[in-house]
């Protein structure tokens, strides 16, 4: 039977329509920059466009070794934040963050229609998917990185094989995320020409082994991946649960591929690696939920791969109820559906210009009464907002080489990455606990200042230490919920 599912969704109006679409839906799903490695990345930019050159040593942690070969596997996109924030301030932040959350949706649409041969069901699928991908998300290289790997697997997918378009999605996707371009190999699977095949494989290689790191930044960046991994796995149990929105998405995901899915299909060379590739992304989620959004969009493509050939399946029922959809959405005037999509638009966009940067969770307060009061060093936090302090500090001219012990817990776990001694994401772990250990260590830097959570043991125990002083933040009661932060000094 001929559904007619598979026809082109098209015109200029459906075109302005999901424009409008994925701008409202961006918007939306666009939250306040208020991570800290964000942060972290615009001191690296800053870093590197005063001083004209690219770190070859991590010298944003206390605790890095000396002279530690490292190579930055974000530079581009540091460079990217660090100009835009200059010229335009928090405000272009934001409006770079709805602008590559949009590039993400358009993209990964694009890619899915084109593997689907259903355009209805990509924008559909794209929509749902991104939802998931960026229902917590911030302003970090993975963003415009997922937009340069979509746009380069969809112009794979329609075998325009321009070497030169082709060169430049990778390399900026390998100096913007380098993690994230070790993902780009896979298109030499799906081209059957073997012309296209050695022009790919050419312009892999040039752009990875180009300069400035020759291909160290992504030898280094998934080091950094699997140590995070790791961290996540041993230490912090940071698995998938039902109340994860992304968890849901990528179950739903996966029930889909089960219904749509042929044996025949199955053993095909490419669908066989996606089936693979899908299937381990989704196993490190459940594991560490940093990895759910590339568990998501893998299985996403898995699963338009899957619906191109759906003929005579059990999803019948399924196209048959796409379809009708699509009729009755097409049967509506778009014109009146761009307003609504504008005004959207125009609602979610309004408190973003007007909050930017949400320092909610934070210790900005106790950061800025620290540095007018003059920092009192040595310093312990928690490794959570190291890269903030390693912004604040040394936007303050400050080095955070001497102030900063650890970055991000992440961070911190990926030594032979950064330079960062392996001892510290332990210690971290040993502070959440009281472990004895943490105050042979404690006592071992000898601090001066404290900035910790209220709801940490630490807080309990430093609060009923005379040789430690609480410093009031100029407006008590402003951060005293779970991530409420306080400054403590020593005594002296």
């Amino acid at each position: 039977m001929d559904l007619g599912n598979k026809a082109n969704w098209g015109g200029t109006s459906i075109f302005v329509l999901k424009i409008t679409l994925f701008l409202a839906l961006a918007a939306h799903l666009t939250s306040s920059i208020h991570m800290p490695q964000f942060f972290e990345h615009l001191a690296r930019g800053h870093w590197i466009i005063s001083n004209h050159s690219l770190p070859d040593a991590y010298i944003w942690s206390k605790l890095s070794f000396a002279n530690s070969p490292w190579s930055d596997p974000n530079w581009l996109f540091e460079i990217l934040i660090s100009v835009c924030e200059t010229n335009f301030g928090e405000v272009g932040l934001i409006v770079l963050k709805i602008s590559a959350v949009f590039l993400s949706i358009y993209s990964l649409s694009l890619l899915l229609s084109c593997l689907s041969r259903d355009e209805f069901f990509g924008c559909l699928l794209a929509i749902v998917i991104t939802s998931g991908v960026y229902v917590s998300n911030d302003l970090l290289p993975s963003c415009l990185a997922l937009s340069l790997a979509c746009f380069f697997f969809y112009l794979v997918a329609k075998e325009n094989i321009n070497a030169l378009i082709l060169l430049v999605l990778v390399y900026l996707c390998c100096n913007i995320d380098a993690t994230f371009a070790i993902l780009l190999p896979i298109s030499l699977f799906f081209t059957n020409n073997r012309k296209s095949f050695f022009i790919l494989l050419a312009v892999l290689l040039i752009a990875f082994l180009s300069p400035p790191y020759w291909g160290m930044q992504i030898v280094d960046g998934l080091r950094s991946e699997l140590d995070s991994l790791s961290w996540d796995i041993l230490l912090q149990r940071k698995a998938a649960n039902v109340f994860d929105f992304r968890f849901a998405f990528l179950l739903l995901t996966w029930m889909l591929i089960g219904v749509v899915s042929k044996r025949q299909l199955l053993i095909e060379r490419g669908v066989k690696l996606l089936l693979f590739v899908s299937a381990i992304f989704s196993i490190f989620g459940l594991a560490s939920t940093d990895f759910l959004a590339l568990g998501l969009v893998s299985s996403s493509v898995l699963l338009a791969k899957l619906w191109s050939s759906y003929e005579d399946l059990e999803a019948q029922n399924l196209a048959l109820g796409l379809k009708r959809l699509q009729d009755k959405l097409t049967k509506i005037s778009p014109i009146g559906i761009i307003w609504v999509f504008l005004a959207i638009c125009i609602i979610s966009i309004k408190p973003l210009l007007a909050y930017p940067v949400s320092y909610a969770l934070l210790p900005k307060q106790e950061v800025d009464l620290a540095l007018s009061r003059g920092l009192k060093l040595p310093i312990y936090h928690d490794s959570f907002v190291g890269s903030y302090l390693a912004y604040r500090f040394s936007m303050s001219g400050l080095s955070p080489a001497e102030t900063v012990l650890a970055t991000s817990q992440a961070e911190a776990f990926s030594a032979h990455a950064t330079g960062l001694d392996r001892r510290s994401p332990r210690i971290e772990y040993l502070a959440q606990t009281l472990n004895p250990h943490f105050f042979e260590y404690f006592d071992f830097l000898a601090p001066k200042s404290v900035i910790c959570r209220r709801s940490e043991p630490l807080f309990s125990v430093l609060v009923r230490d005379p040789k430690w002083k609480e410093v009031s933040a100029p407006e008590e009661g402003l951060y005293q919920g779970l991530f409420g932060w306080v400054l403590f000094e020593r005594s002296e």
